[in-house]
């Protein structure tokens, strides 16, 4: 990578209370006394591509990220930063030459990690193929057509300057050419059509008078000398069922059972799904419940305990993959800074979790990091819903995210910017082609379009003409600014739920005549 420059910073440090039952942070500011920045290695990037507890789907073979935003002049751009390359990379800047397998991290499980090739772009399409559901094509400089899916929502600070912009990662179309894009929109209703009268009425006044049931939802310091102790941890005690009482499938379907008359079927039915998802099975399994931290395992400082029932709640596995994603990011970060003592740098994160009712069963997540260096923060900002019709993600997703949050802290100007186009027939076509206009969509048909990132158009050498093309843009920008292979316990993953295939009883649920607590 170029070598980039460096800026003053300023920053603050933060000090730490147990929060994970309800507490609030302090703050105490301090000024550096000369710049820091961050490096990243190609050795630590094609790290950041291993899954050693097979969370994610496969990585492709190819792959290139963009940071889409609308700039100062109210045009929508798309910027790329290039990860750190190695000797044997392609003709054009930012181009890897092939993929390549490793051995997985940490892992006994028999699979090779793919690191993905990285590809630069040179055209970007913004298509909608829902109302409101925003998904990119993108084109390399040999022809490869890719699909940008998979997004990481960002808040960039950089002293009073602020802007939002979505971090996307591309995969190659699949070989067949159909997509699965997502599904147009998710269950918002949470009372069944057809409920009326007295017990219409009595269910709103009851979740009306009950009020928000809330997990988490105070920001926390993370200690960045404590991520390197909680990574040697290899056993969690008391573990979640334990916490909780049973197992989150288990919580899932005595839910189930006692609001079925209430719930919409819409609802329910991503619930049973959940339910009957399978413990094991790279695809399939990301429905099954797991309980999720709010404050990650690896993140929560020594002297805390993350295992609490206030810091537990149950979602598909999905979204516990969701969330690790922004806190494998922040890890790594946190274990950097320690090490070189970077006086500037501070992490901290902020889980929100909005239960059902009294339950402990997880309606929305909201989870944000932000990562400060001296002037400039990075938050990342996420909203999962549980009982979406979710894009699983790819451990290659962790790597792009660190190289973009690095070069943004370290205030790197962008190695290409290109005006995003839109396709003004909305992609209708698309969305019809992904049978998905039904919500759910067909799971055979997702699973087949996950496993198949092929290469798309092939081409038998990038476009040369491409290097002078991104030369001449990046002097132009320069300027401007689950299932996993366990035993009978595994407990090494950080925000794993920890089941035996012989799943503990769950307590009952707490639901009487009235709410005593909870709503939406």
């Amino acid at each position: 990578m170029p070598k980039k420059r460096k800026d003053s910073e300023l920053t603050g440090k933060a000090a730490s209370s147990d929060i994970l039952d309800g507490g609030t942070i302090g703050l105490e500011s301090n000024i550096a006394d000369e710049a820091e920045r961050f490096d990243l290695s190609r050795e630590d990037y094609e790290k950041l591509h291993s899954d050693a507890y097979w969370r994610t789907l496969n990585n492709p073979n190819k792959t290139s990220s963009a940071l889409v935003l609308t700039d100062p002049r109210g045009k929508r751009v798309a910027r790329q930063y290039f990860p750190p390359a190695e000797d044997d990379t392609g003709s054009v800047p930012g181009d890897d030459s092939s993929s390549k397998a490793i051995d997985a991290d940490e892992s006994t499980r028999p699979r090779k990690t793919v690191v993905s090739a990285f590809r630069p772009i040179q055209q970007i399409t913004e298509i909608e193929p829902f109302d409101g559901v925003i998904r990119y094509r993108a084109t390399t400089p040999g022809g490869t057509d890719l699909i940008g899916r998979r997004k990481l929502p960002m808040t960039i600070t950089d002293g009073d300057s602020s802007y939002r912009a979505d971090l996307v990662s591309f995969s190659p179309t699949p070989a067949n050419g159909r997509v699965w894009w997502g599904g147009p929109g998710e269950p918002e209703q949470l009372v069944r059509e057809g409920l009326k009268g007295g017990a219409l009425k009595e269910v709103e006044d009851e979740i009306r008078e009950a009020g928000a049931h809330v997990k988490c939802g105070v920001e926390m310091d993370v200690e960045l000398p404590g991520v390197a102790f909680r990574k040697g941890i290899k056993s969690r005690k008391p573990d979640q069922n334990t916490v909780m009482h049973g197992s989150a499938k288990d919580a899932y379907d005595a839910f189930y059972q006692q609001f079925e008359d209430i719930l919409d079927e819409n609802l329910l039915e991503k619930m049973k799904r959940s339910i009957d998802a399978p413990l094991r099975g790279m695809f399939d399994s990301n429905h099954r419940p797991e309980w999720l931290h709010g404050y990650g395992f690896g993140l929560t400082p020594e002297k805390l305990q993350p295992q609490t029932e206030h810091n537990l709640g149950a979602a598909p596995k999905w979204c516990n993959t969701e969330m690790m994603i922004a806190e494998y990011i922040g890890q790594f970060l946190a274990q950097v800074a320690d090490e070189k003592g970077m006086e500037t740098v501070s992490l901290k994160i902020l889980p929100v979790f909005k239960m059902f009712f009294d339950s402990d069963i997880i309606r929305h997540i909201e989870y944000h990091m932000r990562i400060t260096m001296g002037e400039r923060t990075i938050s990342i900002d996420q909203e999962i819903n549980p009982f979406a019709n979710a894009l699983f993600r790819k451990k290659v997703d962790v790597a792009l995210g660190t190289v973009n949050v690095i070069a943004l802290l370290n205030g790197d100007a962008p190695d290409a910017e290109l005006k995003v186009s839109f396709d003004s027939k909305r992609q209708r076509s698309f969305a019809a082609e992904s049978k998905a206009e039904s919500g759910v969509g067909s799971s055979s048909e997702r699973r087949r379009d996950a496993d198949d990132d092929g290469d798309g158009a092939r081409s038998a050498s990038p476009l040369r003409a491409f290097a002078s093309h991104t030369a001449a843009q990046t002097k132009a920008t320069s300027s401007s600014s689950s299932s996993v292979h366990r035993g009978k316990r595994s407990l090494e993953e950080d925000n794993f739920d920890i089941e035996d295939v012989s799943e503990p009883k769950v307590k009952k649920s707490r639901r009487s005549t009235r709410l005593s607590r909870g709503g939406l």
